[in-house]
């Protein structure tokens, strides 16, 4: 009798000690699985912050550009004139560029139309950024002179 006992109890025990173990092991997966899930969830914010940074020094950059630029207004020579008014006429001309790109990439290209669109985007450029230039210098010349605009109001007044 006591022999039965003491096999029941290695039973009971022998069985306790596999319900324990498998507790643990369910215990350890849901800690590698919480453990994988917080990796992850690390390695997404970390691209994000990556991403973020990217962001921070191509703005920082666009800043110091802007800064350049007004700097250069500021001095009012003829390199600061031509940037500004290349600039502008580009800023005016986008639409040259997305009809160019939408004849390059629709369904049936028309690659032969979309280069005679940016052939006539450069020659419009040339001759809107001589006519900014053109203007600048006479406004400013208006500044200088400012008689000068009791002739310059009517075509009868320069003559």
């Amino acid at each position: 009798m006591e022999l039965i006992i003491v096999i029941g109890l290695f039973v009971l025990i022998g069985y306790s000690y596999k319900r324990y173990l498998k507790y643990l092991r369910l215990e350890n997966a849901k800690r590698e699985s919480v453990e994988y899930n917080f990796k992850r969830k690390i390695d997404e914010l970390n691209k994000n912050i990556t991403s973020k940074n990217d962001e921070i020094i191509l703005l920082k950059k666009g800043i110091l550009e802007k800064d350049k630029l007004f700097n250069d207004l500021k001095k009012r020579d003829n390199e600061s004139i031509s940037k500004i008014t290349s600039l502008y006429s580009d800023f005016l001309l986008i639409q040259f560029d997305i009809s160019s790109h939408y004849l390059k990439t629709k369904k049936h290209p028309a690659k032969v139309e979309a280069s005679r669109v940016n052939e006539l985007k450069i020659e419009s450029k040339k001759y809107l950024e001589q006519f900014r230039q053109m203007l600048y210098k006479y406004e400013m010349l208006l500044q200088l002179f400012p008689e000068l605009s009791k002739y310059t109001d009517d075509f009868e007044s320069i003559k």
